[in-house]
């Protein structure tokens, strides 16, 4: 039986890093038809291998320099 979870991420702070990490989502998703967190992890400049996670980006939307990941 698959092991099924769900996190939301919510990102605040400096609203330039926040919109930051929107434009590299944003980018990441214009290339691929389900966008996965290691590739995020990479596009961040970071090694998957060295900071691994695993699982899907389903959704992310910036209102107010909140950034929500789902």
């Amino acid at each position: 039986m698959p092991n099924w979870c769900d996190t939301t991420y919510k990102c605040v702070g400096d609203p330039k890093e926040v919109g930051e990490l929107n434009a590299i989502l944003e980018k990441l998703s214009e290339n691929s038809t389900k966008l996965w967190l290691d590739e995020l992890v990479a596009g961040l400049g970071f090694d998957p291998d060295q900071y691994y996670c695993r699982g899907e980006i389903t959704d992310f939307y910036c209102e107010d320099d909140l950034l929500t990941i789902c």
